[in-house]
């Protein structure tokens, strides 16, 4: 299944997926857990795609092929499952053919910029990463 489609949008509305995790565990500041709970029960509107989001959807597949050339390190976008909490999923920005190491591609705001730049990861991106490891 390929991430993105109609086929993909219409599958996760049945699992807790990554980029749902930071609304859950309260980092979110354009949603809440009600809104996501209505959204996953068809009940409310969906997340409106915003230009940001168009734009870091846009930008995915260059920064995965700069990730590469500067690792040396091949990964593909993949839709993984929990073995045992059959309710969780994540949509890997990529993943490596032997499974061991997964990318998450951030295309920030400057604040967040400047904190990984000081080697640090902006405490709101935490959730979504910790379901997908």
């Amino acid at each position: 299944m390929q991430q993105g489609t109609a086929e993909w949008l219409a599958m996760r509305r049945n699992y807790l997926g990554a980029s749902d995790a930071p609304v859950l565990m309260g980092f979110h500041q354009w949603r809440t857990p009600r809104q996501l709970w209505e959204e996953k029960l068809g009940l409310g509107e969906e997340q409106a795609d915003n230009s940001a989001m168009k734009y870091g959807r846009n930008m995915e597949e260059p920064a995965r092929l700069m990730y590469q050339e500067m690792t040396g390190i091949e990964v593909e976008p993949d839709i993984v499952f929990h073995k045992e909490k059959n309710f969780l999923m994540a949509s890997l920005d990529g993943i490596n053919k032997d499974r061991s190491m997964g990318v998450e591609i951030k295309n920030v705001c400057l604040e967040d910029h400047l904190v990984a730049k000081d080697n640090k990861v902006p405490p709101k991106y935490y959730p979504q990463v910790m379901q997908q490891m």
